[in-house]
């Protein structure tokens, strides 16, 4: 998992030339996870919590632990490992781009392009280029953590979905479907920098207000935390945690 960028940058090397070391981070995280990003969020770390309403399991813990607690630890456990998971698998991508490519030589890099030309153009072709301009480890970490939190809110969303909607599959597969659903219709508006997709991988979209872009990851992540508030609160009553 957090190696499939690393491959698809390697395999892609031989017959392909990147626009300096932010080039090849870029392709990194252009990869097809882009497209199934809550997907895969959900698949790896809320199935558990699925498995264990579906068995009932909520039921036998009332008794030694309060179901507000039992929840809320679930959250932590869920977003905590979403986040983790995704900040190693960015971050890792930042040191093989930034780092290890140097290293070996900067196979691929297009000669006709300076380090300073690529370096000015990826302050152009990433909305987030603030970032960049403040050095590169702040760039690798803060651009981390940015998708660290967006993981974090559809692994927070998959959960209390699935303690809300009585359809567990759908409620599963909903984080996946307003994803997609963002995408196709701010697509269709012509303005796919406020899609949720853009607001977590924004490269190639030159001149992009960076307020603007991640105004759809912010908004979710409120959502998200007043949804949990709502979740936990409900919790003693709530009949998908009897």
């Amino acid at each position: 998992m957090i190696a499939f960028p690393v491959w698809r940058v390697v395999d892609m090397a031989p017959t392909t030339s990147f626009p300096g070391h932010f080039g090849v981070f870029v392709e990194m995280m252009n990869s097809i996870e882009t497209l199934v990003f809550p997907l895969l969020i959900v698949l790896i770390t809320c199935l558990g919590f699925y498995q264990a309403l579906v068995a009932r399991y909520v039921a036998n813990t009332r008794a030694r632990v309060g179901v507000r607690v039992y929840l809320a630890r679930r959250l932590a456990s869920t977003t905590g490992c979403a986040a983790a998971l995704f900040f190693v698998q960015t971050l890792t991508a930042f040191i093989v781009a930034y780092v290890v490519w140097p290293a070996v030589g900067d196979p691929s890099l297009e000669s006709d392009v300076s380090a300073a030309q690529a370096t000015a153009a990826s302050y152009t072709d990433f909305a987030f280029g603030t970032f960049l301009r403040q050095g590169e480890l702040f760039f690798g970490i803060a651009y981390s953590l940015w998708v660290a939190l967006a993981a974090a809110a559809y692994a927070a969303l998959a959960v209390c979905l699935l303690v809300t909607i009585s359809n567990r599959i759908l409620a599963l597969a909903s984080p996946f479907l307003l994803y997609v659903a963002s995408d196709l219709t701010f697509a269709l508006a012509g303005v796919p920098q406020l899609s949720f997709r853009a607001s977590t991988f924004p490269m190639g979209l030159t001149g992009s207000d960076p307020l603007l872009v991640s105004a759809p990851n912010l908004l979710l992540a409120a959502f998200v935390i007043g949804f949990v508030v709502y979740a936990i609160r409900r919790a003693p009553t709530n009949p998908r945690l009897a």
